[in-house]
């Protein structure tokens, strides 16, 4: 999602940074560059405005013509007006009693699947809350299906009224326990018109709920801002979730909503699994805008599709000698849970991203997984017995060639060695090694 303005801002700082001098021209070079990268990248004028001002401003009061390294002194100061720009983390609203979170927004914004992404990850931080959702879309066909079979497929209550017309009345039916958190689905528009409004604050006045979310689609650039600003004016907004973060948008809009709005991010969506939601914070997104790399939201990504349970089975394998193929498939789909080559790429460094070929990687990491499922239960346990003929076989089956199945059968053999040498360490410590990066 940040590739572009991240590869943009590393050029222009790449010029600064070996340079022991720089003069009055040099730094107005800097930030018109700064400025123009920052408007390609759709964030809006006026934010882009602020801080290149504001970053002006501390250039002028700082020592940096007398500084040894001044590139290094303007990334620092950069890296701290974009954080600002892009504003503070902001928490979920969990009521002791009951929690109503009301998701709005325009038709196509994908606000079905993220109230199922979101509820499944409130679920797994409020172990002791009911999370249920609803949906009051009475006018998109098939709306309610659609949320009960995402609430099916992540065991999450859905309740049910199929027989009600109106989303009105759905929203007086409503009953909820007191420690329920009821996620709202409501329905939208192709755009912002009067009768939405009208209908969705008569819904937050029946429902009061603690938090009413906009989703936006992040594709939508600098029109994200205009639909923002209009919803939180006819109906109060508490917060925006971004969707679609793994598309080739260039992101500006999510690094000047807050500015413009005044209004949290609270997540980012991503993909089409439960588990591409993530909390939005604004210092991990200025660290990869700078191109560090966002390592705390991989390290959450990694935790978060990590099973207890399974994780200390594969410690008692790896210190048994055991690791086998199907140990290295579960590894392979653990990466698949984490949203795919892409969503992890994006939260690496540009410069490791930049050098890495997404689609050729996602590629290699497909066929190891068919090469693996086209052998048998016998193979996968005891690889030396995968001989020319069952070689062949196993290469017809997965469409590659036989040069493909003897790289992935060295692969193996050298994670097994590899593995042998984890057997003396502790239990705790293979386990960490496990939670905090996989073993592929």
């Amino acid at each position: 999602m940040f590739n572009s303005i991240s590869s943009g801002i590393s050029s222009i700082f790449n010029k600064f940074l070996s340079r022991g001098l720089l003069t009055d021209r040099e730094i107005e070079q800097f930030l018109s560059d700064i400025r123009i990268i920052l408007l390609e990248s759709d964030v809006s004028l006026s934010a882009t405005k602020a801080l290149v001002s504001s970053l002006e401003e501390k250039i002028g009061s700082s020592n940096i013509k007398k500084s040894i390294s001044p590139g290094k002194v303007l990334m620092g100061l950069f890296q701290e007006e974009l954080h600002k720009l892009i504003g503070a983390f902001s928490t979920l609203k969990i009521s002791e009693k009951n929690t109503v979170i009301m998701l709005v927004g325009l038709q196509g914004s994908g606000k079905t699947t993220t109230a199922a992404k979101l509820a499944s990850l409130i679920k797994k931080k409020n172990q002791n809350k009911n999370i249920k959702m609803v949906s009051l879309d009475t006018t998109r066909p098939a709306a309610m299906e659609q949320l009960a079979k995402l609430g099916n497929d992540n065991a999450i209550e859905v309740l049910s009224y199929k027989n009600y017309k109106s989303p009105i009345d759905i929203a007086k039916a409503i009953e909820l326990a007191p420690n329920d958190i009821l996620i709202v689905d409501t329905a939208g528009r192709m755009q912002v018109d009067e009768s939405l409004m009208h209908e969705l604050n008569l819904i937050k006045g029946i429902l009061k709920p603690c938090e009413t979310i906009l989703v936006s689609d992040i594709m939508i650039g600098q029109e994200a801002l205009n639909i923002a600003s209009s919803f939180n004016f006819e109906v109060g907004l508490s917060g925006i979730i971004f969707t679609k973060m793994d598309s080739d948008a260039k992101g500006g809009a999510a690094i000047s909503m807050t500015y413009d709005t005044k209004l949290p991010i609270k997540f980012l969506c991503s993909g089409e699994a439960n588990m591409d939601i993530y909390e939005f914070h604004p210092d991990r997104i200025a660290l990869r805008i700078m191109g560090s790399g966002d390592v705390e939201s991989l390290r959450e990504s990694i935790e978060g599709i990590t099973n207890e349970q399974e994780s200390e089975v594969l410690v008692k394998r790896i210190k048994e000698g055991k690791f086998d193929f199907t140990d290295m498939l579960s590894q392979l789909q653990g990466m698949k849970k984490m949203g795919g080559v892409a969503s992890i790429l994006g939260m690496l460094s540009g410069n490791v991203a930049a050098k890495i070929n997404t689609k050729e990687l996602k590629n290699k990491l497909l066929r190891q997984e068919a090469m693996i499922r086209s052998m048998t239960k016998k193979e996968r346990m005891y690889p030396a017995i995968i001989n020319g003929s069952r070689k062949k076989r196993i290469a017809l089956g997965s469409g590659v060639s036989i040069v493909e199945i003897n790289r992935l059968i060295k692969q193996f053999l050298s994670m097994q060695s590899m593995f042998k040498k984890f057997g003396k360490l502790p239990n705790s410590q293979i386990l960490k090694m496990i939670k905090s990066g996989g073993l592929i």
